[in-house]
């Protein structure tokens, strides 16, 4: 009987250990688990952070975030290469009126020295295009004739642009028309891109002729 009460007082106070212990394992389980969530958490706002250079944001992942790399580009093509970032104008044609019957392209050679083209190469083109004849003055003024106005010459100027000076691949207008001697055809030499394409041969077309033109030719015929 001595042993039985033994056991149940071991017992009893083996139960009371376990409940009194019990609330402090408890406490103990939840804050590793919270200390695991903090852990987490930490790394995973650090690891955006860890594709970042110098301080600056990275993307969530692998890699970098596209705002950066693209800063970053420009950047390096600023310290680099100044000169691509420049965008490049073309100043309007002048034209103005001269006499009744022609016009005179006055900023004709500047627009030429812009684009890197020689006056004889714009003047064929413009001629073919708008059907009639010029010729480049002493003032480095192109004399066309017929009356055409500034919208005209631009949109000329457009597809002249489109065709002859801009690189297909960077659009750029820094390039050069070069004349292959073998094959006697114009190639288009980008100087960013080092890019290169063959162009069209500039065709006469059709030209207006004047009634002072058809009056003479038939005079001549007459005789």
């Amino acid at each position: 009987m001595a042993n039985t009460s033994k056991e149940q007082d071991g017992t009893t106070t083996n139960r009371r250990a376990t409940t009194d212990t019990a609330p402090h394992t408890h406490t103990q389980n939840e804050a590793k688990r919270r200390g695991g969530k903090e852990k987490l958490e930490k790394k995973k706002k650090k690891k955006p952070e860890e594709g970042a250079e110098d301080g600056e944001e990275g993307a969530p992942g692998f890699g970098y975030a596209y705002e950066f790399m693209l800063q970053r580009v420009y950047g390096c093509l600023k310290i680099n290469n100044p000169s691509t970032l420049k965008k490049k104008t073309i100043k309007p044609p002048n034209v103005v009126r001269d006499g009744t019957k022609k016009c005179a392209f006055t900023n004709f050679y500047e627009i030429c020295k812009s684009l890197n083209r020689t006056p004889e190469h714009l003047l064929a083109f413009t001629q073919t295009e708008l059907g009639t004849t010029g010729a480049i003055d002493a003032n480095n003024c192109l004399i066309l004739r017929g009356r055409f106005q500034s919208k005209h010459l631009e949109a000329l100027l457009r597809r002249y642009v489109t065709e002859y000076v801009q690189c297909a691949m960077c659009h750029s207008l820094d390039t050069k028309l070069v004349k292959d001697p073998n094959t006697r055809l114009y190639g288009l030499n980008c100087t960013s891109c080092s890019a290169s394409r063959t162009v069209q041969a500039i065709q006469s077309g059709f030209t207006a002729t004047m009634k002072g033109d058809r009056r003479k030719a038939r005079q001549v015929s007459g005789k």
